[in-house]
Parts: structure tokens; sequence; C-alpha cells
């Protein structure tokens, strides 16, 4: 990904919902879940992004995305579009501006659960 000449996030081929900040291909002219038209580029400067979370599940992945933005931290998904057509052999991965991954790590490691986690029951 890179950083246009306006400073807005630029990703080739791509369209953004200015309210959720979610990712569409280019064709996508409204984001239905907002209601709002898409634009080229996203708002909100310049940011380096980091990895704060993979997964090939669908649903892991909705509820990842549901937290952060109700928290008020921007979120880049990448491998988003093939993911439930992969059934589980490709994963999309959360990323997050740079200044802001430390705060989303903590969200996801409190409010997510991993695969692993001892306070899990076993399923009978």
């Amino acid at each position: 990904m890179d950083c246009d000449e306006g400073g807005a996030w630029a990703y080739a081929g791509r369209v953004y919902c200015p309210e959720c900040r979610r990712v569409f291909p280019q064709g996508i002219f409204r984001c239905q879940g907002c209601d709002v038209d898409l634009v080229g580029t996203r708002p909100g400067g310049t940011h380096e992004l980091l990895p704060v979370f993979e997964t090939a599940n669908v649903f892991e992945l909705g509820l990842v995305r549901s937290l952060l933005l109700s928290s008020g931290i921007p979120v880049e998904i990448r491998g988003e579009e093939i993911l439930h057509l992969a059934d589980g052999m490709i994963t999309a991965t959360v990323l997050v501006p740079a200044d802001r991954a430390a705060e989303a790590a903590a969200l996801l490691d409190e409010h997510v659960p991993r695969d692993g986690d001892a306070d899990e029951a076993p399923l009978d």
C-alpha cells in the first residue's frame, strides 16, 4: 500500500467508505452499511499501517472490525474479498495505523478469544 501525493491512504484499484473506512473494489459506488457514496482516497492523513490480527474466519473478522471501528481505530483489511471463497485456506490481515497498533492489540487481546485460550471451555 502506498500513500498518494495528497497524503491520504491509497490502495491501487480500491475505493473507500468515508464513514466506516471499509475498502471496496472498483465498480462499487455506495457503502450498503453506511448508505454513503464511496471515495477514491481515504480521509485521515498519511499512516504507516501495522498488522494486528490475522484470521481465516469471516465471522471473527467481522467481530474484530466492529470492535476496532467502534473504538475509533481506523482499519484496513487485506484479503477479505476472497476469504469466504477460500474455506479456511487463506487469511485476511487486519492493519491499523502504527500510532494506534498497541491500543488495537490490547483491545483485541481483551475481547477476542484466541485458539488455545485457557479460559475457554471445551465443547462436549
